[in-house]
């Protein structure tokens, strides 16, 4: 994911997995940060010298449709 996130110059990752249980969005968290320390690293920052990579959790279609999450709400 690292190598992906410079080659591409990807400034967010959006985390869409609302089957992922406890376990594996821990691990796709871990991935994200791994990937954000490589993109300071590497001085991949947006040309505002800004955080150089952001990830944040999508809410499920499910809490949208519940109500329970607006199809805006983005988690970090």
């Amino acid at each position: 994911m690292p190598r992906v996130c410079r080659e591409q110059q990807i400034g967010e990752i959006l985390i869409a997995m609302p089957s992922a249980n406890n376990l594996e969005m821990q691990r796709i968290v871990s991935l994200c940060r791994a990937t954000q320390m490589d993109a300071d690293v590497h001085g991949t920052a947006g040309a505002t010298g800004a955080a150089a990579l952001k990830f944040r959790t999508v809410p499920s279609l499910q809490d949208i449709l519940a109500g329970k999450a607006a199809a805006t709400q983005i988690r970090m």
